[in-house]
């Protein structure tokens, strides 16, 4: 039951972490043995979903950091490539499309676009989290939005 209670909310998270549904999967079932694992470590003063998704985000970092997909270089000013390959018209609704687009991302831009925009972390807990500078995080945020914005725009005025 608590699986079951548990498995739409994590799967979201590992589906904004990982492209692949298999690799969604085993992150998730890492995740809730961590949880399982856990239990007595829970505080009931907090909201246990909140608990359990934080684990989930912190399983899926360790899981991209453990396969070296997880690589933040320090700031610098990199010009920005805003080319994307997703088919906006194969696309049945937005929110599988924005996921898609997202997962276009460079895999640091798309760690700290989620961790900061749907996640809610604030950059020095990114930093720390990701062992890189507040800038670092600061600017892969950045660097995410303007490709978003430029995709998005561009297929804006592609449908006019």
């Amino acid at each position: 039951a608590l699986y079951d209670y548990c498995f739409s909310p994590m799967m979201a998270v590992c589906l904004r972490y990982f492209k692949e549904r298999s690799e969604a999967v085993a992150v998730l079932n890492d995740a809730f043995l961590k949880v399982l694992l856990h239990l007595k470590e829970y505080d009931a003063a907090k909201p246990f979903l909140t608990w359990v998704l934080t684990i989930t985000v912190h399983t899926a970092i360790d899981q991209l950091r453990k396969n070296k997909r997880l690589y933040v270089e320090n700031a610098s000013e990199n010009e920005v490539d805003t080319s994307c390959s997703v088919d906006v018209f194969a696309e049945e609704t937005n929110g599988e499309y924005l996921l898609k687009i997202i997962h276009q991302l460079p895999e640091n831009e798309k760690i700290v676009f989620n961790l900061f925009e749907l996640e809610g972390y604030s950059h020095k807990e990114i930093a720390t989290q990701l062992d890189v500078s507040e800038r670092t995080s600061k600017r892969l945020l950045a660097a995410a939005k303007n490709r978003l914005k430029h995709w998005i725009l561009n297929v804006e005025f592609m449908l006019l």
